[in-house]
């Protein structure tokens, strides 16, 4: 069980996979998907007046079930969670752990009311 009595939740809007776009919106990358993530992470890292634990999660929900859950995604959030640049500091910073929930599609259903 985990305890998020004192847990920090952003919700970021993301559409499954890569889209390209347009030139004259580059301020659009940040708003949503994988750099919408890491510019969370960031922020919340750099909120902390503590360097983080052990007890300290990273806990994640795919609502699109794995859709776009690839090797780039997760190369994302581990230069998001520990980006190289910061040399001695890095250990300091670093989450012990990642948590994916999924839900299932009996959850769904319940969540719903409606019956499989």
């Amino acid at each position: 069980a985990v305890d998020f009595s004192r847990a920090c939740v952003d919700l970021v809007s993301t559409v499954p996979g890569r889209f390209p776009l347009e030139p004259e919106e580059p301020e659009r990358t940040l708003q949503y998907g994988f750099r919408r993530v890491a510019q969370v992470l960031t922020q919340r890292r750099g909120a902390l007046s503590r360097p983080l634990g052990p007890g300290d999660k990273l806990i994640l929900q795919q609502t699109s079930i794995g859709q776009g859950m690839d090797s780039a995604f997760l190369d994302a959030l581990a230069d998001a969670m520990i980006p190289e640049t910061w040399g001695d500091e890095e250990d300091a910073h670093k989450f012990q752990a990642l948590r994916i929930l999924w839900p299932t599609w009996n959850d769904v259903h319940r969540m719903l009311g409606t019956s499989v």
